[in-house]
């Protein structure tokens, strides 16, 4: 199905993953987060968009380790009284 980018700016988050969510790196995650960033001007600017996406996610990876660390770290002390720091500081060398 061919839409217009008018079109393509009206439609529901579903539907603009339907038509796009396989079109650019087969990810649908690429097209769900892209919409969110509409109107889109023209079919240029949609793919700039969808390129740019993946990037913004691999420059924050490193980022997003530490913080998943320091949470993963806090939710153990709050389980088990423990924490990774405390752990390592326990193993026999």
């Amino acid at each position: 199905m061919s839409k217009s980018i008018t079109q393509l700016n009206q439609v529901s988050q579903e539907k603009f993953v339907n038509v796009l969510g396989t079109v650019f790196e087969h990810t649908p995650q690429i097209a769900h987060k892209a919409w969110n960033y509409r109107p889109f001007l023209d079919a240029t600017q949609v793919h700039q968009r969808m390129y740019e996406l993946p990037s913004a996610v691999i420059a924050l990876k490193p980022l997003l380790t530490v913080v998943n660390t320091i949470i993963f770290d806090s939710l153990r002390r709050c389980t088990d009284g423990t924490s990774r720091h405390d752990q390592k500081s326990s193993l026999p060398l």
